[in-house]
């Protein structure tokens, strides 16, 4: 049974429900909350209550987004880095500016290459088929529809079983439906395949409500395929659902005007939860507020029972982020990780993220989840160890 949150943790409830800035990666909404609006002793214990013994991965983070939502924002540091925080939502100072233009994989040939043009291996160009425009929100009702070869400027929101999305750009801005590719929860059956999702033409980077929040929100689906995915621009990627896989895409070039805790490929994990990421270019370019580029969490707002897991993240190339790789852990998680042929980038930082490429939590010592991890590697060849 999960361990019960100490006093401090219901105290910090009312300043949390304050800023939904603090559950980004949990929530759509965010505001905002000064610093100076509560007081410091409340800061200073949650920060007192991360160093006791046997917090849950979701009691870390929650005590983390606690000490983020009220401290105020800080210059970025110009000595070395600091040691990482200890939630998935980490924050890495900005040593780069933020980039609308991936760059070109450094791994060399085989992996997914960005749809900019028709000798992409993503998105909707490669096709060769001739969009048509659609403005205002497309909201799909009927199980089984197609939509093909389509400018959808202003979103896609699917409410229905096995929708297809195939050989489109999608387009939004800000976040839910009209953002990207939203599949409502409990919709099984969504396949998005040769698509391209993006911010509308012209869209400011630096202004929050002007870009796309997610590429593409599943939360809670089942079934959910996302293939040849070309995602960028946008603030967070793909959010896998309860049952996804993703194969083939490119998802990079993100940009974080406002606050929202980011990630190329990041969602909670279900009760009964079955992720497969393989053969993907999964980036996250760096911005303020970064977590790792691919990752996956308990539940982060409201109690929850036993996870089980069935994850494989195979033959992809992984680069970015606070860490590139992210492998969460909880007393509640049971299951199976995979973890094979992966190759950690170092574009953005030498070390791939910018604490490391891989961090694992309390796996495997907390919970009953087996882990398979082998022949992980930079991409000189050198090893990425596994989790000790």
């Amino acid at each position: 049974m999960r361990p019960r949150r100490s006093r401090v943790l219901a105290g910090t409830a009312l300043a949390l429900a304050l800023t939904a800035g603090a559950f980004a990666v949990g929530l759509q909404a965010q505001t905002t909350l000064a610093a100076d609006a509560t007081p410091l002793s409340l800061r200073d214990e949650c920060r007192q209550a991360l160093t006791y013994p046997g917090r849950t991965t979701a009691d870390r983070a929650w005590l983390n987004q606690c000490v983020h939502a009220l401290t105020a924002p800080t210059p970025t540091p110009t000595g070395p880095a600091a040691p990482p925080p200890i939630g998935p939502t980490a924050t890495a100072p900005v040593t780069n500016p933020p980039t609308t233009n991936p760059p070109t994989s450094s791994a060399g040939t085989g992996f997914p290459t960005a749809g900019d043009t028709a000798a992409g291996s993503t998105g909707w160009r490669h096709t060769g088929v001739k969009l048509t425009l659609r403005t205002g929100l497309i909201r799909v009702r009927t199980g089984g529809t197609v939509i093909d070869s389509v400018e959808a400027r202003d979103g896609i929101q699917v409410s229905a079983d096995n929708v297809t999305i195939r050989r489109s750009l999608v387009e939004g801005g800000n976040s839910g439906p009209g953002a990207g590719i939203w599949i409502d929860a409990g919709v099984r059956g969504t396949v998005i395949e040769d698509v391209e999702v993006t911010s509308r033409p012209g869209a400011d980077p630096s202004v929050e409500s002007a870009v796309v929040d997610r590429a593409v929100t599943a939360r809670d689906t089942v079934a959910t395929v996302m293939r040849r995915v070309y995602a960028h621009r946008m603030i967070r990627g793909l959010e896998p659902g309860c049952d996804t896989l993703i194969e083939d895409s490119y998802v990079d070039g993100e940009v974080n005007p406002g606050g929202a805790h980011m990630s190329a490929i990041g969602t909670e994990t279900c009760a009964e939860f079955r992720l497969t990421v393989r053969h993907n270019h999964v980036g996250l370019s760096p911005n303020k507020e970064n977590s790792s580029a691919l990752l996956y969490y308990p539940p982060q707002v409201g109690a929850y029972s036993a996870q089980h897991t069935t994850i494989a993240i195979t033959d992809n190339y992984i680069v970015g982020g606070t860490y590139c790789l992210w492998l969460s852990s909880d007393p509640q998680f049971s299951g199976t990780v995979v973890v094979t042929g992966n190759r950690f980038g170092t574009e953005y930082y030498p070390n791939c993220g910018l604490y490391g490429p891989l961090f694992t939590d309390n796996l495997p010592r907390e919970g009953h989840q087996s882990i398979t991890w082998n022949d992980n590697r930079f991409t000189n060849g050198a090893v990425v160890n596994g989790p000790a």
